[in-house]
């Protein structure tokens, strides 16, 4: 079995405050290890910004996430960091 891993920005990390995103990045890549991947995916999470004064600044999406690399595009779907779905992922043998 190959190994894939995941990296992420610093500051992205300490937007996940629970490590829900990373912990279903982790699932992700052993899937991904399953079906022929392997090396290092950066992890592109989906941003938004709180609404109001109080809440301005950028947040990640909790729930949804993208891994890249190259020209393959995996997109994530996840709750709680428990893997829901993955779209884009192809056998690689």
């Amino acid at each position: 079995m190959s190994l894939v891993t995941f990296i992420m920005s610093e500051s992205d990390i300490s937007k996940d405050r629970h490590g829900s995103v990373q912990e279903a990045a982790e699932q992700a890549c052993k899937q991904l290890a399953d079906s022929g991947y392997k090396g290092e995916f950066k992890l592109v999470p989906f941003r938004f910004t709180g609404v109001g004064k109080k809440y301005r600044s950028e947040y990640i999406d909790y729930t949804q996430f993208i891994l890249k690399q190259a020209d393959v595009q995996i997109t994530i779907k996840c709750e709680y960091g428990d893997v829901k779905s993955i779209s884009g992922i192809t056998k690689n043998s």
